[in-house]
């Protein structure tokens, strides 16, 4: 396989960071619609219940920031 391949290969599966960044902005958009706000208190500590990969308010507010 050459480095050509072997990049594109790269770029087709995504990271784990990027995995997290559109689950929790999905989940927001999801709660949003269902409750018209989210407090990201309660986002921080449900994720933190059920996912290994930790968070805090700084990075979900980061996160749900960028576009």
């Amino acid at each position: 396989m050459d480095k050509k391949s072997k990049s594109h290969k790269k770029a087709t599966h995504p990271t784990q960071e990027s995995k997290k960044h559109s689950l929790l902005k999905h989940w927001k958009n999801n709660l949003s619609t269902i409750y018209g706000n989210v407090p990201l208190k309660h986002m921080q500590k449900t994720w933190n219940r059920y996912f290994e990969n930790k968070v805090t308010l700084d990075e979900i507010k980061a996160i749900l920031e960028q576009d």
